[in-house]
């Protein structure tokens, strides 16, 4: 199989593995690696394999049907479309929000000003709106095509170099006592890390817009590899930010910054500590044109879900509907910093939260459209091991939600 082979195999799995490299990663995993240290590897690790079976149910579903996870749960009745409807509002304007809080201190960090978080954010989303509806975001798109690589490398090469700088040892990945507040932080994590699980709508999006751009329906054996190799990268990455947190800010005394620009500071710093404080601007403007990268994939995503479930759902075609869901979301995102953006950490905090709570409802409709929607042929449902993985995962979420419910607002 020769390169351009594999890279017309290859998408959605390497979009999703772009788009990942976000919250989850810059914030979350650097977070968890200073605050708990190595203790938090195998957790990231077993997040990652419960998540599995319901995120890659979406690209499985769009090379069995063609069509996307939201025709399979529109297709159930007319309230599973209107909550879906509302969850889908919901966490596109506190996920946008997040996100776009990160490319803000980012930007602030490697320009080297202050300004309030509200104002940024406003014009960074105005400004990612008008990308989207004019298309100019492509020359972004090709550019990241080579700063994506180059920032893997560097991730890659600075976890090398302060692995063989820090002396490991088994102690470092005990877990610290189990109690109420780890139970919160870990759910917190959870609901970011590798991506909140409405990720798998966006696989199911991706999935049938390259099969179009094939000119033939994405193969199985296709998109199980380009989404493995995606949520491999994912993984990876996760660890490597996790490391280099555990490695710089554990037990340093340090405290991790609670404001956007002072920890995007931080963030970068964790390389220039290793690589060179030369590397500083280099290593910010990179990780910049990374993170607003996942702002345009993420918002674009947001869009054609919405776009989507609007012409499926609504009696009436209404024209431009991807232009008036950017528009949605754009200003939705805005109100939501407005309304509830007091500190970046706890703001953070509370999406990752809100978007593990649903996770277990996303899973377990993408188990029904895998295994019990009369549209998948029965060659192309996963097999017994999947099946049986997915339904644990369902369970374990459900309980860890109610627990976390309970812990949050009735003990």
């Amino acid at each position: 199989m020769n390169a351009r082979s594999i890279g017309q195999r290859l998408g959605p799995g390497l979009i999703y593995a772009a788009a990942a490299v976000g919250v989850s990663h810059l914030v979350q995993a650097t977070r968890a690696g200073g605050d708990y240290g190595f203790a938090m590897i195998p957790i990231i690790i077993v997040i990652a394999l419960i998540k599995y079976p319901g995120i890659r149910f979406g690209g499985d579903y769009a090379v069995a049907t063609g069509r996307t996870l939201i025709h399979s749960y529109t297709a159930i009745s007319v309230w599973v479309t209107m909550i879906y409807a509302a969850i889908i509002l919901l966490t596109m304007a506190f996920v946008s929000a997040a996100i776009v809080l990160v490319v803000n201190g980012l930007l602030q960090s490697v320009l080297g000003f202050s300004a309030t978080d509200f104002n940024i954010a406003a014009v960074l989303l105005g400004v990612t709106g008008v990308l989207l509806f004019t298309g100019k975001y492509r020359l972004l798109e090709s550019l990241n095509k080579l700063v994506v690589p180059a920032f893997t490398v560097l991730i890659f090469g600075s976890t090398i170099m302060l692995a063989f700088q820090t002396g490991w040892t088994a102690i470092d990945f005990a877990l610290p006592a189990v109690n109420a507040v780890l139970i919160m932080y870990i759910v917190q994590l959870a609901g970011w890390m590798l991506t909140p699980m409405d990720g798998s709508v966006l696989q199911s999006l991706w999935t049938a817009a390259k099969s179009e751009q094939l000119g033939r329906r994405f193969s199985a054996a296709e998109s199980q590899l380009d989404f493995n190799l995606g949520y491999a990268i994912s993984l990876v990455l996760a660890l490597c930010f996790l490391v280099m947190g555990a490695s710089v800010l554990y037990g340093s005394g340090i405290e991790v910054a609670a404001g956007s620009g002072p920890f995007a500071t931080q963030v970068i710093g964790l390389f220039s500590t290793v690589i060179g404080e030369w590397s500083f601007p280099l290593i910010g403007l990179t990780a910049l044109l990374v993170m607003y990268s996942t702002l345009l994939t993420v918002l674009d995503g947001f869009a054609r879900n919405l776009a989507t479930l609007a012409d499926i759902a609504l009696p009436l075609k209404i024209a431009r509907r991807y232009e008036i869901a950017v528009v949605i979301i754009v200003v939705s995102a805005i109100a939501v910093i407005g309304a509830f953006m007091r500190s970046f950490t706890t703001f953070i905090d509370f999406a990752g939260a809100l978007t593990f709570l649903l996770a277990p409802l996303y899973a377990g409709l993408n188990h029904r459209a895998m295994f019990f929607s009369p549209e998948v042929p029965d060659r192309l449902r996963p097999n017994a091991v999947l099946k049986i993985w997915s339904i644990f995962g369902i369970v374990v979420m459900s309980v860890v939600a109610v627990l976390y419910v309970y812990l949050r607002w009735v003990s």
